[in-house]
């Protein structure tokens, strides 16, 4: 194979030739080196879109090869047929590189971030490459979708994707779980799936569900674990004796990237379902707490937001590991010691007001609004949403957190940002651009954090309500982590 970098492929050939491997029944002894390059030609046009929307954009209009990806990653339920593929269908190159078509597919157009020739870099590795685009591309594509909110139309005569519950999980939620939990048996390798998994359950309230229950804690809770361990022992033995560097792609793939899509599905269960991430969490959080305790003294010392985030997760994951029930006590003094309230900060708020048009129904004593589809929001404040106009009604006079209280203030802030609202709610918007346009805007931040309060009241009181309706011996663990109800 030529060492030289190549012209770059069309893109529109890398998502074909990606796409005809993949899709069903894919032929013998496919070359990695082929698939991988193709894959990096799709990384290379999403690096290159100048925005996050754009990018969005991008991934929104390869529907093809959105539902192939999926359809390929949930191929296999059971780890025999699994294992069976990968060894017998994805093998090292063994091309005719004589032939100048061949040729071509092999060349890469940029040399790998590893800094490896692809020729170097074992099969398994490279076929891991072509899951880590397909899970950025299906992860981008319903990033911005509300929740539920399927793309029944079609462009050019192509259906979008995806068109309904079957169409985005067609080996259905619960072999979905079982599918992508093979991809992640080998840390490093595969904690795109994580990521993957978090945005599927954002936006797919059963696949949350199922997610959260029992019998799926070894996708949702085990093998995150086994991927943080893995992560500090690389951290123990590659890195500790000098300094976490951005710039060595090691430190970067098997430290940084598998610790931050673990944590980024942890939050993303967390603000799905909270009852049931925190049950399962205080149930079996003593499986992680040693390696909470580690990341704890190494995040203060690597510079970056995205260590300052994940140690922030980290504090908050910590009293709940340690958390234990007693059905006369309640929760366990060790746990208590460590609990305290949320912080009210305007970034927390602002976390408040960008998340809230993604989730269910904020109608507090609503108990259907996980299965709902929400797309209906409140005309004045366009910003609660809610099942129907019964919901809406029951919120706006309720006796806990009415909506009609707070809707005037949600209002004001929207009329105050004025053409910019919309832009809060753009994917990627930071809390630094939602400052400098508050500050340009005069907008008081006293109001961005009553807003911000007041939703994340009606958020954990939802919560509270749920927990104590399906599982009062459970009420205490809930109370304790929505930050508003006392201890006893």
């Amino acid at each position: 194979m030529p060492l030289h970098i190549a012209p770059q492929m069309p893109v529109r050939s890398a998502i074909d030739l990606l796409t005809s491997t993949l899709q069903g029944p894919m032929p013998p002894n496919i070359c990695c080196v082929r698939i991988s390059i193709a894959a990096d030609r799709i990384d290379q046009e999403l690096d290159a879109q100048p925005t996050l929307v754009e990018r969005i954009k991008f991934a929104k209009s390869l529907p093809q090869f959105l539902r192939t990806g999926i359809r390929f990653l949930t191929m296999h339920h059971a780890p025999k047929p699994h294992i069976e593929m990968i060894n017998k269908q994805f093998v090292s190159c063994r091309c005719n590189l004589k032939d100048p078509a061949v040729l071509r597919q092999h060349t890469p157009s940029r040399p790998r971030p590893d800094g490896r020739a692809y020729e170097r870099v074992d099969a398994l590795s490279l076929l891991y490459d072509v899951i880590n685009t397909i899970c950025g591309c299906i992860t981008l594509a319903v990033s911005d979708r509300a929740k539920h909110h399927f793309r029944s139309s079609s462009t050019n005569g192509i259906k979008n994707w995806p068109r309904d519950p079957n169409d985005l999980l067609p080996a259905g939620p619960e072999n979905t779980i079982k599918a992508l939990s093979l991809w992640t048996q080998a840390p490093p390798l595969g904690y795109s799936i994580f990521t993957l998994a978090g945005s599927l359950a954002l936006f797919y309230s059963q696949f949350a569900k199922d997610l959260l229950a029992s019998r799926n804690h070894i996708f949702a809770l085990a093998l995150p674990i086994k991927h943080i361990r893995e992560a500090i022992a690389f951290y123990d033995k590659s890195i500790a004796p000098n300094k976490f560097d951005p710039f060595i792609p090691s430190h970067v793939s098997s430290f940084q990237k598998p610790l931050t899509a673990v944590f980024g599905l942890f939050d993303d269960l967390k603000r799905t379902i909270t009852f049931e991430f925190t049950i399962m969490v205080t149930d079996h959080g003593h499986w992680f707490t040693d390696s909470l305790t580690r990341l704890a003294a190494i995040l203060p010392t690597i510079p970056g937001e995205w260590s300052k985030k994940l140690l922030a997760q980290t504090h908050f994951l910590t009293p709940m590991s340690i958390c234990r029930a007693n059905p006369i006590l309640g929760l366990t003094l060790g746990a208590q010691q460590w609990l305290t309230p949320a912080a009210n900060t305007p970034e927390r708020a602002f976390e408040h007001i960008v998340s809230v048009r993604k989730v269910g129904c904020l109608n507090i004593k609503c108990t259907t609004a996980e299965e709902a589809i929400h797309l209906k929001n409140c005309k004045q404040c366009e910003l609660m949403r809610f099942c129907n106009e019964k919901c809406y009604k029951e919120a706006w006079r309720s006796l806990d957190l009415p909506h009609k209280a707070i809707c005037p203030e949600m209002d004001h802030l929207k009329k105050s940002l004025g053409e910019d609202w919309d832009s809060l709610f753009t994917p990627g918007y930071t809390f630094r651009q939602f400052q400098a346009l508050c500050r340009e805007k005069n907008v008081d931040m006293d109001l961005v954090q009553k807003v911000g309060n007041s939703i994340g009241a009606l958020k954990g009181a939802k919560m509270r309500f749920r927990a104590k309706l399906e599982d009062p011996a459970n009420y205490d663990r809930v109370n304790a982590f929505t930050g508003v109800a006392p201890l006893h």
